[in-house]
């Protein structure tokens, strides 16, 4: 997936859900009537990182990661995420 084709499912709103070193990861864009949009970024099965929110997608490229590589390079190499 690339960079581009990432920041154009989350501008719209996609679910995205993909495995990278056995672990299952979430992006989505969050929505509320009484807070600014955020990006939530997640490992399922963790629950201390259901509360990761970026601002923008700028803010995400820069700080979410796993294990100190840049979500935005993993996805590179990842073909098949499930995007809904």
């Amino acid at each position: 997936m690339t960079e581009k084709q990432l920041q154009n499912y989350i501008e719209r709103g996609s679910n995205i859900d993909f495995n990278y070193n056995s672990k299952r990861y979430g992006i989505l864009k969050k929505i509320s009537k009484t807070e600014p949009e955020k990006i939530a970024f997640w490992e399922w099965n963790n629950p201390a990182t259901f509360n990761d929110f970026f601002t923008d997608f700028d803010d995400f490229k820069r700080n979410a990661k796993i294990q100190g590589i840049s979500v935005v390079e993993i996805l590179y190499d990842i073909d098949d995420a499930d995007v809904f």
